[in-house]
């Protein structure tokens, strides 16, 4: 291992730690409009005609994670670079590639098989290094990163927190306005953020799907932040559909509503609307939604959308004092087309997982500029072991096969906590979940 032998001194960088990230996420008071309808100030300045919540709900920084190392093998030539990689993004390697060379030549990638990415190999770090290393020998060289550099040094999901604050009044949600604050999904964007504040990798389930609530605002704002974040599985579903749906159902609960009924009700009349509506009640009934449970026992319910296609779960716990066992989840999907019933299921299965991960464990800590977690020892993922059973049914509509990749991670955080607020009668809002001590 060549790097062993290298003797470094270091200078300059982060001082970031969990309280400079966190600070800088509550520092924004407003954020870039991305859509409105109605005047969600003028209902929510009124509070003699409704009860007025407001809660925020944090998802931290973690790390991707895959069992696989990173790696890439260039090795550049007097007429060509060829590079050896596995990369999300194969047709940008090359562009990569030219950008640090010394002496233009023509690059060929051969894409070697994916393995994990979870958005992690949209950049190709190893292949920049090897291309300046290969250049400067002579000689075809690899790079390959140990999963503790790998964990160490990110990029990480952007850490999110968001506030919401709502209206209800007769049973009904009257004005919901929301303030996302997070990291850059993709820090290539930066010199858009500072114009703009968002990037494209923030949006999905960004918007509620409930758009029978007349009033509703959405702004948010992407932070160029002291630790390096980027692209994680269903780029900003998890956190911004965590927060969308825990919060709709703190709202029903305030209306002392029925938290299925409650969405259904919100549904507006157009066929995004029909779809969810179709999805919610079939999850409902395999579910068992609606009949009585053993004390200590609860359901939770969510709603999200992503790459055209509607995931929605019910997630049924046992929660005995600070010991929360998830007995089974019940996913509904609408994919469009379902060519691979069986891929199919597998990928909103792996998606369910990876959420429930996050739900109980999954966060990168930072302190002094350096993330603390940077092996399986001391950063938590969830073994087969604690994995609840899955329920998948597939509800395939129209001609057009959707996405299958990332929807899964969508709703399931949020219908976990829901259930464990239904259980326990304790609301969580920050990922991981723990029980106030």
């Amino acid at each position: 291992d060549a790097l062993a032998l290298v003797e470094c001194q270091w200078e300059g960088g982060s001082t970031a730690s969990d309280e400079s990230v966190m600070a800088d996420l509550m520092r924004p008071k407003s954020g870039f409009e991305l859509y409105k309808r109605g005047n969600v100030t003028r209902v929510l300045d009124d509070t003699e005609k409704g009860q007025i919540i407001e809660q925020r709900y944090y998802v931290p920084a973690a790390a991707h994670a895959h069992l696989e190392p990173l790696a890439a093998m260039v090795d550049v030539r007097d007429d060509a670079v060829h590079v050896w990689v596995a990369s999300q993004q194969p047709q940008s390697v090359s562009s990569d590639v030219v950008a640090v060379l010394n002496k233009q030549r023509s690059v060929v990638v051969h894409s070697t098989y994916l393995g994990g990415g979870f958005g992690r190999k949209f950049v190709s770090h190893m292949a920049i290094e090897a291309t300046r290393l290969s250049e400067a020998s002579g000689k075809p060289v690899q790079v390959a990163l140990s999963r503790d550099e790998d964990m160490a040094m990110g990029p990480f999901r952007p850490p999110t927190m968001t506030t919401l604050r709502g209206a209800v009044a007769n049973n009904r949600v009257t004005a919901i306005d929301q303030l996302t604050i997070s990291g850059a999904g993709d820090q290539q964007l930066v010199a858009t953020l500072k114009r703009v504040g968002v990037d494209i990798a923030e949006p999905p389930g960004l918007i509620s799907p409930y758009r029978d609530v007349r009033n509703y605002r959405v702004r948010t704002r992407s932070l160029d932040l002291d630790v390096p974040t980027g692209i994680w599985r269903g780029v900003g579903l998890l956190p911004n559909s965590f927060a969308n749906e825990s919060f709709m159902d703190e709202l029903a609960h305030t209306a002392k509503a029925d938290p299925l009924q409650f969405r259904l009700d919100h549904l507006a009349d157009d066929q995004v609307s029909k779809n969810y509506a179709r999805l919610l009640k079939e999850v409902g009934k395999r579910s068992g939604w609606g009949t009585a449970l053993p004390q200590g026992q609860g359901r939770g319910v969510g709603a999200a959308a992503m790459a055209g296609t509607i995931v929605t779960a019910v997630v049924q716990v046992t929660v005995v004092e600070t010991k929360i066992n998830i007995d089974r989840v019940y996913v509904c999907v609408d994919p469009g087309l379902v060519i691979n019933p069986a891929g199919a299921k597998l990928q909103v299965s792996g998606g369910v997982m990876m959420s429930l991960s996050s739900a109980f464990g999954e966060q990168t800590n930072f302190d002094k500029g350096m993330a603390v977690n940077t092996n399986l020892d001391n950063y938590y993922l969830l073994r087969a072991e604690n994995a609840p059973p899955v329920d998948v049914h597939l509800m395939g509509s129209g001609d057009n096969p959707a996405g299958l990749g990332e929807p899964g991670v969508g709703p399931v955080c949020a219908a976990l906590g829901n259930a464990i607020f239904a259980a326990s009668g304790i609301r969580l809002r920050s990922l991981p979940f723990a029980f106030p001590s």
